[in-house]
């Protein structure tokens, strides 16, 4: 094992320091918990807790260092994709200057941080990920701690808790490593596609395997039904890229392993009343939050509110699941306004399109589908640019190569006429 580590370890380190922080966002920022919790004298109104503070705080160290990485390689920023992430950040940019408390709208509000400075920090690194193609280096052990979390949410659900808890957090169980079970099944669903597509077509087939089981049960058990519709979609997409290929009984065990863990999972719900231990949002409930949130965009539809401004207006009204919509689509429209979401949209909708990379291209669909249910958090959204910045770089390098042996071809050719 030790072995295994150094020999992984040497060849990472030769793959250049921009590489290196990607990896560490990949596999530890999901990990990150700081059993900490203090009030800082400059920052009274917000408390440390353990799961987001650390993770605001270790995504703004890290995107400095990968400003510090592009600065010093020089790097251009000449793809078209940056045009609508430009118009994005205008938009954004005015609808901060805008809000009515801008500490909450630079840095956002206190447990969710999703500010203005959030999404700067998030495509510094979207920037550093489309350089290069590493995203067959670093999906694997982003879906190996992925497994591991999910290990630790099952066992959370049998009562065994191995993951510190805050005060603010007391009660809540099938949380990972990520404070609710919302976030984590976000999480979850988020990498289960990459989990399929690394069974399907690694050669440690059963590692896999096991990885995409242990994280399809916790998803499960999160009983977060918005993930669960995004983690069906982005399976349904890797199945009909890859169920022509290759071998059917492949798709049979994982089918049948899968079957099997739901079975599993609604045994255990009945006989040991797993959703009462959870907790679970009512689809209508959601609905009614729908409506309220409406009432505020009609009103500022343009700008805004301003970035994580609905944290205020629960303390106002005394409104109970106030602090952000129900919707990514919807709450960026509320805070950012109308045409901060039209652009983002669209430079996602860029990425889907341009990109390449089935088990990314998955990853963000799972991501745009379970956004019709749940807001952006700071636990996923770096996950998330980093993956958009890999299928840009897939298919930037495919383009070369192709380029590249065109050229190559046009060269043999001219010679063999000469000759």
């Amino acid at each position: 094992m030790t072995v295994i580590l150094k020999t992984l370890w040497s060849r990472y380190r030769q793959m250049g320091s921009g590489f290196l922080l990607l990896l560490f966002m990949g596999v530890m920022y999901p990990l990150m918990v700081v059993p900490l919790q203090i009030k800082l004298p400059f920052l009274p109104d917000y408390p440390l807790d353990y799961y987001y503070a650390p993770r605001y705080m270790t995504l703004a160290v890290m995107s400095i260092f990968a400003l510090a990485i592009l600065l010093k390689e020089k790097t251009g920023i000449r793809h078209r994709a940056f045009i609508p992430i430009g118009v994005f950040l205008f938009f954004a940019l005015i609808a901060s200057s805008l809000g009515a408390y801008p500490l909450t709208a630079w840095m956002g509000a206190p447990f969710f941080y999703t500010g203005f400075f959030s999404y700067i920090f998030c495509i510094i690194l979207f920037l550093l990920a489309c350089r290069e193609d590493w995203g067959i280096r670093l999906i694997p052990p982003m879906v190996a701690v992925a497994a591991f979390v999910s290990l630790l949410t099952m066992l959370q659900v049998l009562g065994v808790n191995l993951v510190p808890q805050d005060a603010f957090h007391k009660g809540m169980t099938a949380y990972g490593t990520m404070g609710n079970p919302d976030y984590y099944g976000t999480y979850a669903a988020f990498m289960l596609p990459a989990a399929f597509y690394l069974y399907i077509t690694s050669e440690e087939r059963f590692l896999w395997l096991a990885a995409a089981a242990v994280i399809y049960g916790g998803l499960l058990v999160s009983f977060t039904w918005g993930a669960w519709l995004g983690g069906a979609v982005g399976g349904l997409f890797i199945a009909v890229q890859y169920f022509s290929r290759g071998q059917k009984k492949h798709w049979f065990i994982l089918g049948g392993t899968l079957s099997a863990i739901t079975l599993i999972f609604a045994v255990g719900n009945i006989y040991l009343d797993l959703q009462s231990k959870v907790g679970i949002k009512a689809p209508l409930a959601q609905i009614k939050l729908w409506k309220k949130t409406l009432e505020f965009f009609t009103n500022s539809w343009s700008f805004g509110i301003g970035p994580d401004h609905l944290y205020h207006v629960r303390r106002m009204l005394s409104s109970s699941f106030m602090e952000k919509s129900p919707s990514m689509y919807l709450e960026i429209a509320v805070t950012l306004g109308i045409f901060a979401l039209a652009t983002y949209v669209f430079f996602i909708g860029y990425v889907l399109v341009r990109g390449s990379g089935d088990e990314l291209a998955a990853m963000i669909i799972v991501y745009l589908v379970q956004g019709l249910f749940h807001y952006e958090g700071i636990h996923l959204m770096p996950l998330f640019w980093i993956v958009l910045g890999l299928s840009l770089a897939r298919s930037s390098v495919g383009k070369k190569t192709l380029e590249t042996s065109m050229i190559r071809e046009m060269d043999l050719e001219n010679f063999n006429a000469v000759s």
